[in-house]
């Protein structure tokens, strides 16, 4: 029997006593580099023209995994498109997404939540236009980069009435 490993203090995730995370859970997360052949997928699938722009939206969804451990409390909801294929691209490779959630964020597991409208047309996901997540951007790292500039098609219906609210 092979047995799992897990952090003897895991970082807090919903503890609203100590909320923010510690200087050295900032550098092992915002350090960690999405394995190559991950970001490989996403510029094969045409998400990115290019490793290095795969590799500036893994950055970027390391951020918002920050965010979200930090804010528990607060529904941010995913408001980049394109960020968002980095995240799905990691978890196509189960074993890896396993490991990364355990040893970088020192969770069981981070989930990932699908954007979900049920037959009333009412999303799962917050409907705040995505002033939550700017105001904690820009509180924690500065001015949003343009690669969360699909903000405002996040939270754009279709013509069709299909709606694509993340």
């Amino acid at each position: 029997m092979v047995g799992i490993l897990y952090r003897q203090k895991p970082i807090r995730n919903g503890n609203k006593e100590s909320p923010t995370l510690t200087d050295i859970d900032l550098e092992r997360i915002l350090n960690h580099e999405v394995p190559t052949h991950i970001l490989k997928r996403t510029v094969d699938e045409g998400h990115f023209g290019c490793m290095e722009a795969a590799r500036a939206a893994s950055k970027e969804w390391l951020k918002y995994i920050i965010l979200s451990l930090e804010n528990s409390n607060i529904q941010i909801g995913m408001w980049s498109v394109i960020v968002d294929e980095i995240w799905h691209s990691y978890l196509m490779h189960t074993h890896e997404y396993f490991s990364f959630s355990r040893d970088v964020l020192g969770v069981d597991y981070y989930h990932h939540t699908p954007a979900m409208v049920d037959g009333n047309g009412k999303s799962n996901m917050p409907q705040d236009g995505g002033i939550n997540f700017t105001r904690l951007y820009n509180d924690r790292f500065g001015p949003l980069p343009s690669i969360w500039d699909s903000m405002p098609e996040a939270m754009a219906c279709h013509d069709d009435g299909e709606c694509c609210c993340y």
